[in-house]
């Protein structure tokens, strides 16, 4: 009872900021190295949530010209998916970042949460491999309730436009994911 009491002690001086910080408060974003500005997050009226790859080279880019998306739809009255889908989306994005990185095929560059969908984005050399070879992969597992969707990516139509940065590298920022 004792050791509870002590606990329960340390945990209200760390909240109130009293004592040692033993319980440090969870961040919900965490910036590390690239730190965003409001102008790097899309106009989307609901909660996000957005993991990325940080960065991409040009030359990754320029090979990979083709932006795909998969995406999963799920109905939850919460901001995440049900435990369950989420589960199964966890797995299928395991193979999916397995399966793009074999070979070249492709680069994840990020995935959101939100709006009762998920969507997984890559850069792939050729939309109709990577959706031939991701459902290949997904077959024995599956199926899975995703939509598929490709398109050649904007900035490899306009000559001399680039959005990198001097080491040649471009920051992925959230609007640029869902773009």
């Amino acid at each position: 009872m004792v050791d509870r009491n002590d606990e329960r002690d340390a945990a209200l001086k760390a909240i109130l900021g009293t004592g040692p910080d033993l319980y440090t408060q969870a961040r919900l974003a965490d910036p590390g190295e690239f730190p965003l500005q409001d102008s790097d997050y899309p106009d989307i009226p609901g909660p996000m949530s957005y993991h990325t790859a940080n960065k991409i080279s040009a030359a990754e880019q320029q090979a990979l010209p083709f932006k795909m998306k998969i995406r999963w739809n799920y109905t939850s009255r919460k901001f995440l998916p049900r435990p369950r889908d989420l589960v199964r989306m966890n797995e299928m994005e395991a193979l999916l970042k397995s399966a793009a990185t074999e070979n070249g095929l492709a680069k994840w560059v990020c995935t959101v949460t939100g709006e009762q969908r998920r969507e997984w984005v890559f850069y792939a050399r050729s939309d109709a491999d990577f959706m031939t070879r991701m459902q290949t992969i997904l077959a024995p597992t599956g199926p899975y309730p995703v939509e598929w969707s490709g398109r050649k990516d904007p900035a490899h139509n306009v000559e001399g436009t680039s959005k990198a940065d001097a080491s040649g590298e471009i920051l992925i920022t959230p609007k640029l994911c869902v773009e």
